[in-house]
C-alpha cells in the first residue's frame, strides 16, 4: 500500500472537523496515516471556553454561522481524538503555519509517504472526496494568477487551497505536498534563516489573538515558500483549488478559528 500522511496543525480543535477528517475518501491503492500536531494541550479548559464565548457573536441562520455552532458546540478532547486513530504529536508554540510540517518532519520521513496533506483544523469539509480527487486528477486547478490548468495536469509539486487575500501568495491553511516537494523545493520551510525573518514567537502562549492581525506575522512563512518556487522558476508547479478566497468545492477555511468574520 502506498501512503498519504494527514497532517493537522492543532490549536482550535473543533471536534466536527476531525471528525470529518476521519471520514475522508481514501483512494485505491493507499492508506492514511493520520498525525496532529498540537501547540497547546487539547484539555485546557480555554480550548473550548473561548469558542464558547465568540459564539454569542454569530449568526447561526448564515451559512458559516451554521458550520461555526457545528464545529464548536461539542467539547472536544484528547482521548477521543486518539479514538479516531490520530497520533498525537506535542510540539513547541513558537511559529505557526508550516512550522508544524517542520515539527513532524523532525520526527518522520516524507519519504516513507507518496503524498502529505497538511490542514489547519480551524477548516470545514464540504467535500470528503478532497484527498481522492485531487490523487486521481478529478479536481479542477488553476494556476496563482487564476488561470486555468488545462495541459499537464499532474506537473504539479503543491497543491492549496485558495491565494491570500488580494495576494499571489498561498494561503498556509492547506497544502498537499506530492513526495517531490521536499526534494525539488524545500525539506523545511524557512523561518528566517535565508529569507524574511519570522519576528513573532508565541512560546508557552495558549490564548487565541482576537484581532486579525494577530498572527499576521506568521504570513511570513507563505511569503518565503512564494519566494522559493519563484527563484527555482518553478511559481506555476504550486496550483490551487479555487480562484475564490478561502473557498473552494472542497473546504472553507477559518480565519482565526471561524469561519463567520467575527474576529476583527
Amino acid at each position: 500500500m502506498n501512503k498519504i500522511a494527514i497532517l493537522i496543525a492543532g490549536w482550535h480543535y473543533p471536534k466536527k472537523f476531525y471528525e470529518q477528517m476521519a471520514d475522508l475518501s481514501v483512494p485505491i491503492g493507499y492508506e492514511f496515516d493520520y498525525f496532529v500536531v498540537t501547540h497547546r494541550d487539547i484539555d485546557l479548559p480555554i480550548v473550548h471556553e473561548e469558542k464558547l464565548e465568540v459564539l454569542k457573536k454569530v449568526d447561526k441562520k448564515t451559512l458559516f454561522g451554521k458550520m461555526d455552532y457545528e464545529l464548536y458546540s461539542e467539547k472536544p478532547s484528547k482521548e477521543y481524538f486518539e479514538s479516531l486513530d490520530f497520533e498525537i504529536i506535542e510540539a513547541e508554540n513558537n511559529y505557526g503555519d508550516y512550522q508544524y510540517v517542520n515539527q513532524w518532519l523532525e520526527i518522520y520521513d516524507y519519504k516513507d509517504y507518496e503524498y502529505v496533506c497538511y490542514i489547519h483544523d480551524d477548516t470545514y469539509i464540504t467535500d470528503y472526496e478532497l484527498v481522492t480527487d485531487i490523487v486521481e486528477g478529478k479536481c479542477e486547478l488553476y494556476y496563482h494568477d487564476n488561470r486555468e490548468v488545462l495541459a499537464n495536469y499532474d506537473n504539479w509539486l503543491m497543491v492549496y487551497n485558495t491565494n491570500a487575500d488580494k495576494s499571489p501568495v498561498p494561503r498556509g491553511s492547506f497544502s498537499f505536498f506530492k513526495q517531490r516537494f521536499f526534494d525539488k523545493v524545500a525539506n523545511r520551510f524557512d523561518m528566517g534563516e535565508k529569507y524574511s525573518k519570522v519576528l513573532l514567537d508565541r512560546t508557552d502562549k495558549v490564548d487565541s489573538p482576537t484581532v486579525m492581525s494577530g498572527t499576521a506575522d506568521w504570513n511570513t512563512i507563505a511569503r518565503n515558500l512564494n519566494v522559493m518556487f519563484e527563484e527555482k522558476g518553478i511559481r506555476d508547479l504550486a496550483v490551487k483549488l479555487s480562484k475564490q478566497y478561502r473557498m473552494s468545492k472542497y473546504m472553507v477555511e477559518g480565519e482565526r478559528g471561524f469561519m463567520s468574520k467575527v474576529i476583527g
